[in-house]
């Protein structure tokens, strides 16, 4: 979608990367379902669901590669886009989320958070165990948004904000 020359340029970026979405990597994957998302955020067309789907096979195939910033991003692509997302693409996402959790930074940690309870799932108790440590562990580096997204995340899910967060 979209207007004019843009929305040509759009399609052929979206038709390549369908041509190529088997040989992309977890960056990549993440990458580009963000942009998509901030597209249609913005009021764009971002939503190809030839294209999501290929992009969301693609990371279930590459979930062990990722980093918790693309973790993050491809989860808050999902929710942002509202994709009802492969069950075990985000038991993948959940799982590397929280053998990385040591790397993530303090907006990775409210995003994902945020991400998850957007789309209605209370994230596995490992995880939250993880984000919640990770949380405590980066506080000082939280500004408000993100403390505000995580507890009303947390919060979403039913569970109480560890007490060192608040």
């Amino acid at each position: 979608g979209g207007r004019g020359a843009e929305g040509v340029v759009i399609q052929r970026l979206q038709a390549l990367t369908k041509a190529k979405a088997a040989d992309l990597g977890a960056r990549q994957v993440a990458n580009i379902l963000h942009s998509m998302a901030k597209m249609e955020e913005r009021g764009r067309t971002g939503a190809d669901d030839e294209l999501a789907d290929k992009l969301l096979t693609r990371a279930l195939a590459t979930a062990r590669d990722f980093e918790p910033q693309h973790v993050a991003n491809l989860v808050w692509a999902l929710a942002t886009m509202d994709i009802e997302a492969d069950e075990l693409l985000l038991e993948a996402m959940q799982g590397q989320a929280t053998v990385t959790a040591r790397d993530f930074k303090p907006q990775e940690v409210a995003n994902l958070v945020w991400a998850l309870a957007t789309m209605g799932i209370t994230a596995d108790a490992r995880l939250l165990e993880a984000m919640q440590a990770r949380a405590t562990a980066t506080a000082g580096d939280f500004n408000p948004q993100n403390v505000a997204n995580l507890v009303l995340a947390l919060a979403t899910m039913g569970v109480t904000a560890d007490a060192r967060l608040l």
